[in-house]
Parts: C-alpha cells; structure tokens; sequence
C-alpha cells in the first residue's frame, strides 16, 4: 500500500506542473508546464536552457528559439497577448512582454525573454507590431493578420545579448529563462533551436517536447486523491 501510495502522489503532481529536460552538449533544455492562472483553458511552458558546465561555461549568449503545434487554423494555435503595449493606439503581439515581465505564471500571452542590451529579430511570423522592432525606422510596424485571427503554429525569436559583458547566467535553477509560450491545455508543443554560451559556441537542440499529461496518468492523480482519503478516514 505504501508503494501504490507514493505511485499515486506522483501521478498528483503531474496535474501541477511537468518539468521536460534535455541535455544538449554543453546545455540542458529544461520545460517547465503549468496551467495558466492567467488564462482559464491555456497552458503556459516556460523554456529555460541550463549551462551545465561541462565545456567550462556558465552563461548564455544568445539562442534562436522556435515553437511549434500541430493542427490548423484556431486548434491548438499559440496565445499571444493583443494589447497595446507600445501606446501607438493599436493592439499588438507584445513578443518581448514590455509589461509584467518579471511574472511569468500570470501572463496571458506568449512572448520571448529579454533582459538588458540585445538584438532582437522576429523570423516567422512576420511582421508584427512592437516598438520598432524591425529596425526599419518607423515607430509603428504593421501586424500579421495570424496574430490577429489567432492561427500560429509557429513561432521563431532570434534573440542575442550584445557582447559577452552582457550574457546572461545560466547555471543556477532551471537556467537562462528564454520564453513563455502559451497553448491551450490539451496542445503538444515542439521546440528546437540554437543556444550559444559566452564563448559563442553553439549548441542545436531539436524535437525537445512539452506534452500534455497521459489520460493514465490523471486518472491515477485522481484515484491517488481518493485512495488518500479513505487511508485517513480508516485512521
């Protein structure tokens, strides 16, 4: 009994948060999953690279990052945030979370993690509205109508931290955090991309995988509550 008891607690936790890891070379690929307190019916993954060390390095670069989901249309597409961040009076994607960035579980949108002196360069899709973030000199971008009508599968951020002054630690916790992606609960979502440390060697990771809880392993997490409870009620 006392085993079936830890096998149930576990099953638990999973309704709670998944953590995916991934070792790539010097990085590990860590997802943390979670239901979005933010968004009722929407998952966020938090995407975080951790240096392990193992080539004598302790910090991030840059990384190119790109989402993935399958399906068409509005099933399973990617949630962003459409308000208008930038004040020109228009709504926008807010990619870069200009607004409460520091809270990353209670952001309704997807955006990409940014913290100093970068470059920034949105791959696909483009365009999108966001501070110049084109570097075309206007003040205002255009919008693409995916964000508008809410149909992304995928979503690409090349980010870089200017110089090595300004990479960003990546030994402790999960790692350098890189993104919050939203997908609504039952979406499967595919990352792959490249992660530089301070040295600027680069790592490729692909095919790295934040899935949605096996039905198995809710229903355990269901029963385990109610095994539980009559234990305490035979007490």
């Amino acid at each position: 009994m006392n085993r079936l008891i830890r096998m149930l607690t576990i099953g638990s936790a999973l309704t709670a948060a998944l953590l995916t890891s991934q070792a790539q070379a010097s990085f590990v690929i860590n997802l943390v999953r979670a239901n979005n307190v933010g968004s009722t019916g929407f998952d966020y993954v938090n995407v975080y690279a951790f240096n392990n060390g193992s080539d004598s390095t302790s910090k991030l670069l840059d990384y190119s990052l790109t989402a993935a989901t399958s399906g068409t249309g509005t099933a399973g597409a990617i949630k962003f945030d459409l308000r208008d961040v930038n004040g020109d009076g228009a709504s926008d994607a807010n990619l870069l979370n200009k607004v409460n960035v520091q809270n990353s579980t209670n952001t309704v949108g997807t955006y990409f993690r940014a913290t100093g002196s970068y470059n920034v360069l949105l791959v696909s899709p483009t365009p999108y509205e966001s501070n110049d973030v084109n570097g075309d000199g206007s003040v205002i971008d255009p919008i693409a109508t995916t964000y508008l009508n809410n149909t992304v599968h995928s979503i690409r951020m090349d980010l870089g931290w200017l110089g090595q002054a300004n990479a960003v630690v990546a030994n402790t916790g999960n790692g350098a955090y890189l993104a919050h992606i939203v997908v609504p609960t039952n979406t499967t979502v595919i990352f792959s991309g490249t992660v530089h440390n301070e040295l600027a060697a680069g790592t490729n990771f692909s095919n790295v995988t934040s899935a949605v809880p096996e039905p198995a392993s809710l229903m355990i997490a269901g029963l385990g509550g109610l095994v539980l409870l009559a234990r305490r009620r035979r007490a």
